[in-house]
């Protein structure tokens, strides 16, 4: 990729991402002048070591860098390099322009080395190819690069890669320097931070040797060490406590190979001291660190008194010094009360003393002795005697007690007189004395201190002069003695009621009867009597014929009336009625049986009814067949004949094979079904093609998305297309289709060609970048962004490597020709080697090297070497000549549209080729669904 297309890429990066890197602090610091001279390919180094980039325009300077791990100083002519902080950061420097301001050279500055030939350093005494190829292109610039000549450098700076040898054996210096911290620079300068000089620039021709070395110098610079030596000493840290015991973290610093190589700590948990009891604040304590660690607080001995206290024994614990080293236990006995007693305290319990004097035993009462014994003891105990009495009455009230009982007739009552004996004093007491006395006397009986009266001695004495009673005297002679008058049931028959014929006539069979009750008094007049009644049918007389309602008729059926002759018809005439009588007329019998009517005639041809074949036939019936009553009827009904499998038609059972067009569907839409004479026997199906353009949706064609993503208002849009069948399955159908837009994704950032394109994307679709090579025969060819946002694996228009060939050219792209003996062994010098003669194009001058470049053991000139665009060749060497004069095209980061035939994009105005006077950029193309305007692409 060349410069500018990286400045155009870039520029758009910035102006999209400028804000995403002006918002962190990264690691490494890129300063740089104009955007268009940013390398990417350094970028991807740092990327690849891990660090991130922020980019810092000269005009940002001054400013600190104390938060970033290093600077990265790019090839350009800087403007403020005094402002950029070289000797006081770690820095690589891949500059030109400036190493005398920043004291790396004297006055003479860099130095700069090309050759015909893919260029070479010497590092560790071997000679190694840095660039891939000797120029930009078939007749573009050589490639070079920059050195500080062992002459012209800075004395402590320390040689790291060399310049390859030339024939002349000038121009020697170092290629890659360093330079550690405190290194005395020119003009009193000091390095105060590593250093790197790397003077191979030229990244797009890099080999992974020259990729290997940047990652070295980047190694030196950044790395914070490069054996163990360079790391911390080891630390300990403050003593800890861990379990119960003291110890230390050791850490201790190694050196962690890298690209980046840095000082990793590993740390340790040391033992410093075991404790005996337990560990605080990083110290062993003692015994203890809390009272508990003594002991616990516990009673000793049993509960005991002091004066009026119940109190016990305590043994104290105390942690003297607590958690530290100096702690110790200490116990003590002290006595506590637990209890303070009302009364007194009795070997360690409270105990309640009832009195000590005696008028704590005074009852209130007068009439009683007060006295306290064993006072002021837990045996102390009242009493209260009383003086029993001071007069009789005090004894008790003279009077009757008891219940009143009998003596003989006489009614009796206990009578009780009280004395009081040593009236009023202590020793008196109380005395009584009972007697009967006769309260009265009764005239029948005394029973139970009661005169009682006697109700009867016989059953006689009862009588209350009712038969249908039953007198008795219960506990005759006794005061106990009651009448009881119990009701019985019957006395005599006549109590039970009437006996002779009870109800009307009825009738029994053909004879006349009437019902006979018959009434009995069963163990008459006791308790235990009851009334039997019987009632019978007696028979009052015998029908000659029948019975109606108690009276003899003649007849109540026909039957009644047979004279046992079968030539005569016996008629019961009013039947049932007493007005009922009997004829006996001759007769003829009509019919005995049905046949004698007549046989079952068809009445109509074979029919249906369902699937049953049917037909109306005339019978006939003998009514009361055998009697003179007898006669003929006939009747209609239908007689089923047969009953058929599936169905019946017209008096027969047939098969039928539709009754309608559906009974004929063969699933199949694009035949017409026919039922042929439907619901007969003679029907049939047909199945005829019939020409209709669809019977459904899927017939027309399959719903789907047509098409590729497109962008719709920042939105990933896909066309999608649904068919439809209109009147399916007739003539008539006919398809139609239908086209929608469907959103596949909303995109949170842009949408370009069909996809979201995420801030994180490789590229934006649409864009190119250089890929391959142009060394020898080869073409570089370009890689397109695709539609994902990624790289193309195809490059496209690129002219691949071939095998070698002996024909003078450089077949398989590797810088060298008809190399590998492909010409045979046979050569001629075409010069002298070192021998560098000019070159004089139309369009730009150049020099040739004399070389044995293919190894064949024979020189040959190079192909042409460029000289820059203000340079001109003399002697074989480029030089420098007057800068052309030059007028701005345009103003600074204008911008304007271009409009192609096949496709649209933009130009940015800007110093592109270093000249100091603006001109239009190249075309950058939008993408396939982007216009231009104003000079951007929407």
């Amino acid at each position: 990729m060349n410069k500018r297309e990286v400045a155009l890429l870039l520029s758009i990066f910035l102006i999209v991402f400028g804000s995403v890197f002006a918002s962190a602090v990264a690691d490494v610091a890129y300063i740089y002048r104009k955007q268009f001279k940013i390398d990417n390919n350094i970028i991807q180094e740092f990327s690849n070591a891990g660090l991130t980039v922020d980019l810092i325009n000269e005009n940002q300077l001054p400013m600190s860098f104390s938060q970033y791990k290093l600077l990265y100083v790019g090839d350009e002519n800087f403007q403020r390099e005094n402002y950029i902080p070289v000797n006081s950061y770690p820095v690589i420097v891949a500059n030109y322009y400036h190493a005398r301001s920043w004291g790396l050279t004297d006055n003479e500055g860099v130095s700069q080395l090309a050759a015909s030939h893919p260029l070479s350093v010497i590092k560790d005494s071997q000679l190694i190819q840095v660039h891939t190829s000797a120029s930009e292109g078939i007749g573009g610039p050589a490639l070079s690069y920059y050195f500080l000549d062992i002459s012209n450098k800075a004395p402590g700076l320390q040689t790291v890669a060399l310049t390859e040898t030339t024939t002349s054996g000038s121009d020697s210096g170092d290629v890659i320097s360093y330079a550690d911290a405190g290194t005395p620079l020119f003009d009193g300068k000091t390095q105060n931070a590593k250093l790197c000089f790397f003077g191979i620039i030229e990244s797009d021709f890099w080999t992974p040797a020259a990729h290997d070395m940047f990652q070295e110098c980047l190694g030196l610079v950044a790395a914070e060490c490069q054996t163990g030596s360079d790391c911390p000493p080891q630390e300990l840290s403050e003593p800890f406590c861990q379990d119960t015991d003291v110890y230390q973290t050791e850490t201790s610093y190694t050196c962690e190979n890298g690209v980046l190589a840095h000082c990793v700590a590993n740390e340790t948990t040391v033992l410093v001291e075991q404790c005996s009891h337990d560990c605080f604040d990083g110290e062993c304590i003692g015994q203890c660190e809390t009272n508990s660690d003594c002991g616990t607080d516990s009673p000793v001995g049993e509960l005991f008194c002091s004066d009026k206290n119940v109190s016990q024994l305590f043994e104290i614990f105390t942690c003297i010094n607590p958690t530290t080293p100096d702690s110790s236990c200490s116990s003590e006995i002290v006595e506590q009360t637990i209890e303070t007693c009302e009364d007194i305290c009795l070997n360690g319990v409270c105990v309640d003393v009832e009195c000590f004097v005696n008028s704590d035993c005074d009852d209130a009462n007068e009439s009683t002795q007060d006295i306290c014994h064993n006072p002021g003891t837990a045996e102390s105990f009242c009493t209260n005697g009383g003086i029993t009495c001071f007069s009789n009455a005090d004894c008790g009230i003279d009077g009757f007690i008891g219940q009143l009982f009998c003596s003989g007739l006489d009614v009796m009552q206990t009578y009780q007189i009280f004395t009081c004996t040593n009236p009023g004093i202590e020793e008196s007491s109380c005395s009584s004395s009972e007697e009967n006395q006769t309260i009265t006397t009764c005239t029948d009986i005394c029973i139970d201190g009661e005169c009682q009266d006697i109700e009867c001695y016989f059953d006689s004495d009862c009588d209350d002069l009712n038969p249908l009673t039953f007198d008795s005297c219960i506990n005759p002679g006794t005061i106990v003695s009651q009448c009881t008058n119990e009701v019985i049931n019957c006395a005599a028959d006549n109590d039970c009621g009437f006996t002779g014929y009870v109800g009307d006539l009825f009738c029994t069979g053909d004879n006349v009867s009437k019902n006979y009750q018959t009434a009995l008094c069963i163990n008459p007049t006791q308790p235990d009597s009851y009334c039997e009644i019987e009632v019978v049918s007696d028979l009052i007389s015998q029908c000659d014929f029948a019975c109606f309602d108690g009276i003899c008729i003649i007849c109540d059926e026909n039957s009644d009336c047979d004279d046992q002759d079968s030539q005569t018809q016996d008629i019961c005439h009013n039947l049932g009625t007493i007005e009922s009588f009997c004829t006996n007329e001759e007769t003829e019998i009509i019919c005995s049986a049905d046949d004698e009517c007549g046989i079952p005639i068809p009445l109509s041809p074979l029919f249906c009814s369902g699937i049953e074949i049917s037909q109306l036939m005339q019978t006939w019936t003998c009514n009361y067949p055998g009697t003179t009553t007898s006669y003929c009827s006939s009747g209609i009904e239908i007689n089923v004949l047969e009953t058929c499998a599936e169905f019946c038609s017209e008096g027969q059972c047939v098969t039928i094979e539709c009754f309608t067009h559906d009974d004929c569907d063969d699933s199949n839409p694009s035949t017409l079904d026919i039922c042929s004479n439907p619901g007969t026997s003679d029907s049939f199906c047909t199945n005829n093609p019939i020409e209709i353009t669809c019977s459904s949706d899927s017939d027309c064609g399959t719903d789907g998305f047509i098409g590729e993503n497109i962008c719709l208002e920042n939105n990933v849009t896909r066309l999608f297309q649904q068919f439809t069948c209109n009147a399916p399955a007739t003539q008539q159908s006919f398809c139609s289709t239908t086209v929608s837009q469907l959103t596949i994704e909303e995109c949170d950032f842009v949408c370009s060609g069909g996809q979201c394109i995420p801030l994180t994307s490789d590229c934006i679709p649409g864009e190119i970048r250089d890929c391959g090579t142009n060394v020898g025969e080869c073409s570089k060819g370009v890689e397109l962004c695709l539609t994902d946002a990624s790289w193309s694996s195809d490059c496209f228009g690129e002219i691949s490597p071939t095998d070698e060939v002996c024909d003078g050219l450089d077949n398989d792209c590797d810088g060298e020709t008809d190399e590998g003996d492909v010409c045979g062994s046979s050569c001629e010098d075409q010069c002298a080697e070192g021998e560098r003669k000019c070159y004089a194009g139309a369009d730009y001058e150049g020099y040739h090297i004399c070389y044995d470049f293919n190894g064949d053991g024979c020189t040959e000139w190079s192909s042409v070497t460029s000289c820059s665009f203000f340079e001109t060749c003399e002697d074989g060497y480029c030089t420098s000549s007057t800068l052309p004069s030059c007028e701005d095209q345009c103003a600074e980061g204008e911008r304007k549209c271009y409009a192609g035939d096949d496709y649209e994009g933009y130009h940015i105005c800007y110093d592109f080729n270093g000249d100091s006077c603006t001109e239009w950029s190249s075309v950058t193309s939008c993408s396939f669904f982007e216009t231009c305007s104003n000079g951007w692409c929407n």
